[in-house]
């Protein structure tokens, strides 16, 4: 029983000994497990908790990133003993970009953004307070120290009026209003040593230059005011206008600053009242020294010194104001040149410059404190008036002595301005040298046109015409000449005349225009083919019905083929079967020529005296144009023209279709004289048989009324005869091959 008990003993003894060897082991793996992972788990960036149970490990807390948990769990794996690693970790949202925005107005300083980590947040507390707690737990913050980059950026607002700091990433943008350059300069400091890869922009408006507070103002002699300085954000530039007594301009600068003596204001205003008693002057006021310069009356001089005296304390004053009037005789020295005209003098003291020389600068004239019984003011008035009749020149009053010198443009002026003297006070004395640019003598021009050359410009023009309106008026580019333009007559009457003798330009050979003050004489010679009775009758109508107008035909001509430009119309001519036949330069068929023929018809018409078939006269355009052109069509190509005449419905239709007849013959026979083949060319009057438009209006009537060019080839008929016999043109045509160009005729 005892050895049974001994041997439970002993079992229960061997068993219990061994159940405390094993509870011990196990305590004392825990507490390995437990340091190895607590020590696993420093060195992370966010705080991580680690709970051992037995061998089993327990990781929780925030990981930084995917890679940082991963790395956690890595190193606890590692440890030895551990049987199960549970994973409780949170990873951090990543942001992009890392922002941490903070914006400072008058009410305060908000803030907003990110912080990397719980640590940077408190120490961000200790700046923007209760903000920090708003601030979002994020990843993602660029490399460096973040949360004192942010501390730099928020030491560059506070150096700030109002603004605003954002930091993205890397990047550091200030922007704002800086009271002083000091300001702006403390703003950029703030951020001058940056962590290697952040960088800084700065977007500052400075408020205040830095300057010391100044005021400068200019007072005319004529009233005016100018500007200049800046002065304290209490002094309102109206005060200062209402001190001085007139606007001050707009040439000062508002400081954002209060002055460092309280009573600059005050002290500015009572400156610029005491100059403001000055007849002219100027007022300086840098900081607390005001100094008052000028000229002004005894009382004026008296007041603006008592004014001085009263300045508030801690300011200093000084002046040096001249009695206005110096005793030398009243004056006016007065010159008009093409600059334009300058005075200076000494005007009584009732006397405005403004009432004697107008709107000429006065900045020289000067009041005297006296007035004037001399009759002062009547000569100046009047020496001013004859100044003004002078092209240029001088007038010069000392006193009662009066001399006039210059330049008139005609002896008229110089006349008028001497007499204004006429009827001086008593005591004055006049002196005058006047010459006269211009003679008087009326206009007296030529303009010789001649077709090859262009025109010339001789004699003497008007006043208000030079050869740039001649030219316009001729409208022909080479004009040239020595023309003088003279100082008198008008020009406008002759110059509409030039302008409505050159419309017959194209012509004519030569012309002759002379205007002789308001005598107009035209001579000219007509280009051969022109009616020179015609011409006659057009040419006076436009030279007026009081010029003298002599036409004559052309004689002395240059030999056939001779070739010029007619500066008239800009075309090469060449002189063919004696006229002046333009040159075509275009391959010859059917198509070409329709087209030139409707060219050289729609430019110029063919026109013909009203009711007869005599070509007018200005028709010889288009007439030389078309025989050109029918020449060289003809030589060639085998292609035949017709002429074609027509009329409106107006009168009888026989009379119609005989005019209509007429008038064609009259164009064949010019195409004919100027070179064209008279076999190859038919004129046919159709009269009033083919209507284009409606001859119920006059419209329509003239659009009738014209003449048509048809284009054909003839077709020969082949008839059956004795072998002996040859085949007969029997001048029939093919109506296929005839094509027509189409222009208005005159009635």
């Amino acid at each position: 029983m005892r050895k049974l008990l001994g041997g439970a003993v002993i079992v229960a003894g061997v068993v219990g000994t061994g159940w405390y060897g094993s509870a011990n082991n196990a305590k004392t793996m825990q507490g390995e497990i437990t340091d190895a992972a607590a020590g696993a788990a420093q060195g992370t960036i966010h705080p991580i908790e680690t709970q051992v149970s037995g061998r089993d490990i327990m990781v929780s807390g925030i990981a930084n990133s995917d890679a940082e948990r991963e790395e956690i769990l890595a190193s606890m794996n590692e440890l030895d003993g551990r049987r199960v690693v549970r994973d409780d970790l949170r990873v951090l949202e990543t942001a992009s970009p890392y922002l941490f925005n903070a914006a400072k107005d008058a009410d305060g300083t908000t803030h907003s953004g990110m912080t990397p980590t719980e640590a940077d947040r408190a120490v961000l507390a200790e700046r923007i307070g209760a903000d920090a707690d708003t601030l979002d737990l994020m990843a993602g913050a660029p490399e460096g120290d973040w949360t004192g980059v942010v501390g730099q950026g928020l030491n560059s607002l506070e150096a700030l009026q109002g603004g605003a700091l954002t930091v993205s990433d890397s990047v550091i943008t200030v922007t704002g209003d800086a009271l002083t350059p000091e300001n702006d300069m403390a703003a950029r400091s703030a951020l001058a040593d940056l962590p290697d890869g952040f960088e800084a922009n700065f977007d500052i408006n400075v408020l205040d230059d830095g300057t010391p507070l100044r005021l400068t103002l200019d007072l005319g002699e004529d009233g005016s005011v100018s500007s200049a300085g800046k002065i304290p954000s209490t002094l309102e530039i109206a005060d200062l206008s209402a001190s001085l007594g007139s606007d001050v301009g707009d040439g000062i600068a508002q400081s954002a600053l209060a002055p460092a003596l309280a009573d600059w204001a005050e002290a500015s205003k009572t400156g610029a009242a005491a100059l403001g008693e000055l007849e002219s002057g100027q007022m300086q006021m840098i900081e607390d020294t005001l100094a008052i310069t000028g000229v002004a009356t005894p009382d004026g001089k008296a007041a603006a010194e008592e004014l001085l005296a009263a300045m508030p304390e801690g300011f200093t004053a000084t002046s040096d104001i001249t009695l206005y009037d110096d005793g030398e005789p009243f004056a006016l020295e007065m010159t008009s040149d093409d600059a334009g005209m300058t005075a200076r003098g000494k005007f009584p003291a009732d006397l405005a410059a403004s009432a004697i020389i107008g709107d000429v600068p006065a900045g020289d004239i000067r009041n005297a404190f006296i007035g004037d019984d001399t009759g002062f003011a009547a000569v100046a008035a009047s020496g001013v008036e004859a100044l003004g009749l002078l092209e240029e020149g001088t007038l010069s009053i000392v006193g009662t002595d009066v001399s006039l010198k210059g330049v008139a443009r005609t002896p008229t002026e110089a006349d008028a301005a001497t007499a204004l003297f006429g009827d001086l006070p008593d005591g004055f004395t006049t002196a005058f040298d006047i010459t006269a640019i211009d003679d008087g003598t009326p206009p007296n021009f030529n303009v010789v046109y001649t077709a090859a050359d262009g025109a010339t410009v001789s004699g003497k023009l008007p006043a208000d015409t030079d050869i740039t309106d001649l030219t316009a008026a001729l409208d022909v580019d080479a004009v040239s000449g020595d023309a003088v333009q003279g100082l008198v007559g008008e020009g406008a009457q002759a110059t509409e005349r030039l302008a409505a003798v050159s419309n017959w330009l194209p012509e004519l050979e030569t012309l002759t225009f002379n205007s002789n003050d308001a005598a107009i004489t035209v001579d000219a010679v007509a280009s051969p083919g022109v009616n020179v009775d015609l011409i006659q009758a057009g040419l006076a109508e436009a030279a007026g019905s009081d010029a003298a107008v002599t036409v004559s035909a052309a004689t002395d001509l240059p030999d056939d083929g001779t070739t010029r430009t007619n500066q008239a119309t800009g075309r090469v001519e060449t002189l063919t079967n004696g006229f002046w036949l333009p040159i075509f330069d275009f391959v010859s068929d059917a198509d070409s020529c329709n087209a030139q023929s409707a060219e050289a018809l729609q430019a110029n018409r063919i026109n013909f005296v009203t009711g007869s078939a005599q070509l007018d006269a200005q028709s010889v355009r288009a007439i030389n144009s078309v025989a050109a052109i029918v020449r060289k069509c003809l030589s060639e190509t085998d292609l035949n023209v017709e002429i074609g005449g027509h009329t409106d419905s107006q009168g009888g239709e026989d009379l119609n279709l005989q005019l209509s007849q007429e008038r064609a013959s009259s164009v064949r026979t010019a195409l004919i004289a100027r070179g064209a083949a008279d076999a190859e060319i038919v004129a046919l009057g159709y009269g009033e048989a083919e209507p284009i438009a409606d001859n119920e209006t006059a419209e329509g009537r003239a659009e009738n009324r014209r003449t048509t060019i048809r284009w054909f080839t003839p077709v020969v008929e082949e008839i059956e005869e004795p072998a002996t016999e040859t085949p007969q043109d029997d001048g029939a045509t093919d109506d296929a091959a005839i094509t027509d160009t189409n222009t208005e005729v005159g009635e």
